[in-house]
């Protein structure tokens, strides 16, 4: 008997699985199927882990099952972290024990929202490259495909490996044909869609808002302009 590492790749459409098998065990123990203990590990194979990319990352890194992706499985028990049979992904057994913290798809969220401000206000070419690198990082995992309608025509699909991928999907479409934008009005700010090159407000409300409050600060502005005036005569 030999320990086998088994690898699972998300390529967005699909699971790519690669396996590596260790040295044969020196004597005989009933671990078939379940993960090793450490010390019957050989030494030609790592320790169990999981490959992670932070969004602001360029390259994965390895950390314990314990520390990430036990916090995908609540109902596994704490001293089973480790050691647990963790099921196929995309199988029955995975869709029915996993559970994503809505925490870790809050942060997400809020960075692909971010990600869209900095591009679509940009300040800094440094954080606008940084954005772009956050969009395509979450719309990797998914992939175009190919498709034949019941009349015959092709058309092309795209499969998200997630929500948020899909998401990040459409938002580098609708940037890319300019129809993605944000609300100029300050206490607004919501994104909405338009073919028109020149759109800067979501609805002629937003606009009006905006063009009372830049006349009576400008108003403002002129009065102090006079009252200075005044004062140095």
């Amino acid at each position: 008997m030999a320990p086998a590492l088994t690898q699972y790749v998300n390529r967005g459409d699909c699971w790519l699985i690669h396996q590596q098998f260790g040295s044969s065990y020196s004597k005989q123990i009933e671990l078939d199927g379940t993960l090793v203990p450490d010390e019957f590990l050989s030494a030609d194979l790592p320790k169990p882990s999981a490959l992670i990319q932070d969004l602001a990352a360029s390259v994965p890194k390895a950390e314990p099952l314990s520390k990430t992706v036990a916090a995908f499985f609540p109902s596994v028990r704490f001293r089973d972290f480790e050691l647990y049979a963790y099921p196929t992904p995309r199988s029955p057994e995975f869709a029915h024990l996993y559970g994503e913290p809505l925490s870790e798809f809050l942060v997400a969220a809020l960075t692909l929202g971010n990600a869209f401000e900095a591009l679509t206000r940009p300040r800094d070419r440094t954080v606008s490259h940084g954005a772009i690198n956050v969009l395509t990082h979450l719309a990797g995992y998914g992939s175009p495909t190919l498709e034949e309608t019941r009349l015959g025509v092709y058309r092309q699909r795209w499969f998200a490996g997630s929500l948020l991928a899909g998401l990040a999907q459409m938002v580098m479409e609708d940037l890319a044909q300019h129809r993605l934008r944000q609300c100029h009005n300050e206490r607004c700010g919501r994104l909405f869609l338009s073919d028109r090159y020149q759109a800067k407000y979501c609805s002629p409300k937003c606009q009006n808002t905006t063009q009372v409050r830049r006349f009576r600060q400008a108003v403002r502005e002129q009065r102090a302009g006079k009252d200075t005036t005044k004062g140095n005569q």
